[in-house]
Formats: structure tokens, sequence, C-alpha cells
């Protein structure tokens, strides 16, 4: 398994899918930084800047580039032809999933790193008060775990869709949608059983001042979206629609 996660990580470099996640971390960072050049009212400060981050990621951008990096990682495998020669070898479409879906962890840990950078650069752009080593280091870690839990909320669509051919294009659309309820569902008091708004319970609790109750429902959900991906992973299989191959035409016989 650890060759295969290596070799998928490899195939990125063929791909433009890594300009693509970079693209979507920018834009993250480029909206923080207007939220916070453009806001007078408020007192920005570094942990203030990179709680906006967190929260532009999980309310669509990082779903978005998970489901859509993870879900056109299989459809390469498709669309080059070499999905048929894996599967005749001994691969089977369950571990070759669970290999693209394991390798997203590396690539959302990257991800944070490159955030949590071009965050710093921000902030001294800015001149936001509280740079200091380890509050930025708790920051990166919360962002690293932020993504994280998002990347297990959306496990379940991304195991759910590459088992399609081009299923990775509606996914990405619902994995939006679905991120971008967090903001509604968040203000009704369901935070905690939402699972792409649950790891606010968990690792934002000095904003969110969570219950124990809350913390507990929180882990649940982050644990039954999990155990819901690795039970479509084991189950998962090829549902390309192949066309049957045309009836030979019949020649007429002469009288």
């Amino acid at each position: 398994m650890a060759t295969m996660i290596r070799l998928e990580l490899l195939k990125l470099r063929r791909t433009s899918l890594l300009w693509v996640g970079t693209a979507a971390g920018m834009l993250a960072i480029l909206v923080s930084f207007y939220l916070a050049a453009a806001d007078h009212m408020t007192q920005y400060t570094v942990a203030i800047f990179m709680g906006n981050l967190a929260a532009n990621n999980r309310s669509s951008l990082f779903p978005f580039v998970a489901v859509l990096t993870v879900g056109r990682m299989m459809e390469w495998e498709r669309t080059s032809r070499t999905l048929p020669g894996l599967l005749t070898v001994p691969v089977r479409f369950p571990a070759l999933l669970g290999a693209k879906l394991a390798a997203g962890l590396p690539l959302t840990v990257g991800y944070s790193l490159l955030q949590w950078v071009l965050g710093i650069l921000c902030c001294l752009v800015l001149r936001l008060p509280g740079i200091a080593a380890m509050p930025l280091l708790a920051d990166l870690l919360v962002l690293t775990g932020s993504n994280l839990c998002v990347y297990v909320a959306v496990l379940p669509i991304i195991a759910l869709a590459a088992q399609f051919a081009g299923g990775y294009i509606p996914g990405t659309v619902f994995a939006v949608f679905y991120g971008f309820c967090s903001i509604f569902i968040s203000g009704h008091g369901l935070a905690a059983a939402y699972p792409v708004s649950a790891v606010t319970m968990l690792l934002e609790r000095d904003r969110t001042q969570p219950t124990a109750q809350d913390t507990v429902c929180a882990a649940v959900s982050l644990v039954c979206t999990a155990a819901l991906a690795v039970v479509l992973t084991a189950t998962a299989r090829d549902r390309t629609r192949e066309k049957p191959p045309a009836a030979p035409a019949q020649k007429r016989r002469g009288r």
C-alpha cells in the first residue's frame, strides 16, 4: 500500500492538479487578506486572520479542492486507458481507490503548510499584531487539523463519485454545496453534528466554547463519516457503463 501511495503522488507530476490546489489555496488567502484590509471596524490580529483562513477553507474551497483532486486522479486512470490494465494484475479496485484516498492525506498537509506560509506573509504585509513563534505553530496545527477533518468529511463523496466515469464533476459540485451549507447549519446550533463544521468543536474551542456533549457529538460525527468512507471504499467497483458490442450484421441468403 505504501508503494501504491508513493506512485499516486508521483503521477501528479504529469497533471495540473497541484496547480489547481495551489490556486485555490491562494484564493483563500486573498479572501482573508481582503477581509482584513477592508474591515476597519475590527482590530485584526494574526489569530483572527488565521481563523478566517480556516473558515474559508471549510465553507467551500477545500471541499472543492479535495474532491476535484482525488476524483480526477481516478478519472485519469480511465481516460489514459490504464485502469483496465491495472485491474488485470492483482490490484483490486478498492485497493486502488484506497491508495488514492490515502494519497490525499499528505496532499492535505502540504496544502495546509502552503497556506500557513502565505498567511504569515500576508500578516507581515498588513502588520498585524500577534506574530510569535508558538502562536504561529499553534495556528499551523489548527489549520492542518481543520483541513484533515474536512478531508475526512468529504471522503464518502470521493469514494462514491470515483466509481463512475466522470463522477468527479457532480461530486465536486456537491462538495461545494456540502461545504457551503456548513455556514447556515452552524448558525442553527447544529455545527457539532455536521461533519464539515464538527472540526470547530474540536480544534477551535476558544472561539466556539463547546460543551462536553458538543465535543462528543462532533467526534462521533467524524468517526461515522470515516466509517462510511471505509465501507464505500471496501465495496467499491468500477461502475463505468460500457456499450455492449454491436451484433454482427447477418448476410441475406440468396434465393
